[in-house]
């Protein structure tokens, strides 16, 4: 959860924020729209956040350009009358599984394909110790499948892609999948060709704990079952 407005302005950005670059402390966060402009879940909406030393200061330096940090609307309405109004950067699906919990649910997803000079795939290790996967996951509201690999390879990898063509979609009975923790979904995948353009390497995302390049002949098994002729097609 992400604290945005006070009626003081200087709402205090939760540790979780450190994800998008901001360090603990006192902020100014603005809203955009009005909170009264957000009809219905799905509607995007950013947050402009300044330290307040720097509103203080009267700051304008635009080589400081504040964040704006974009989150989903996953409320039917807002209640105006609260001193503090928390808005909430939760995936669709994490919304979606506290209406169903954790039966069956299908959902629309992208996979990367990325080789390196040697031809090998790159593979993300999972923090929770499942098996070896794709950089992937699903697509969230009003998120287009191209937006949605290049955010998903950059959290998950720390790289930035170009997105050379379509591999495949999969899915299907054999494409479905149990967590854990119990949560069931069949994946309707989108694969794509990409190659790494920039970034640094360094995962944002604490569900990887390393990645890896593997050769055709000494792949682990993965999660979901992806044909070995598509992932290590040249091009």
């Amino acid at each position: 959860m992400v604290q945005v407005i006070s009626k003081c302005g200087e709402p205090t950005i939760p540790r979780p924020m450190a994800a998008f670059g901001l360090r603990e402390g006192r902020f100014r966060v603005e809203l955009s729209p009005t909170p009264v402009g957000l009809r219905q879940i799905g509607d995007p909406f950013s947050i402009r956040v300044r330290p307040l030393s720097a509103v203080r200061q009267g700051h304008s330096d635009p080589r400081q350009s504040p964040p704006i940090l974009t989150f989903r609307c996953l409320f039917q309405r807002f209640d105006l009358s609260m001193r503090v109004a928390f808005l909430s950067n939760e995936s669709y699906i994490g919304w979606l599984r506290k209406k169903v919990g954790n039966g069956l649910i299908l959902s629309p997803s992208v996979g990367a394909v990325i080789h390196d000079h040697q031809g090998r795939l790159l593979l993300q290790e999972k923090s929770s110790g499942e098996a070896w996967s794709l950089p992937a996951g699903g697509i969230e509201l009003g998120e287009s499948p191209q937006e949605a690999i290049a955010r998903e390879v950059m959290e998950e990898t720390g790289y930035a892609i170009h997105i050379h063509g379509i591999l495949g979609v999969f899915g299907g009975r054999t494409f479905r999948y149990t967590y854990p923790n119990g949560d069931q979904v069949e994946y309707v995948v989108t694969l794509f060709q990409c190659r790494i353009i920039d970034g640094s390497g360094i995962p944002s995302d604490a569900e990887t704990k390393s990645t890896r390049y593997f050769g055709r002949h000494e792949m682990p098994e993965l999660a979901l079952p992806y044909p070995k002729d598509d992932l290590f097609r040249a091009f």
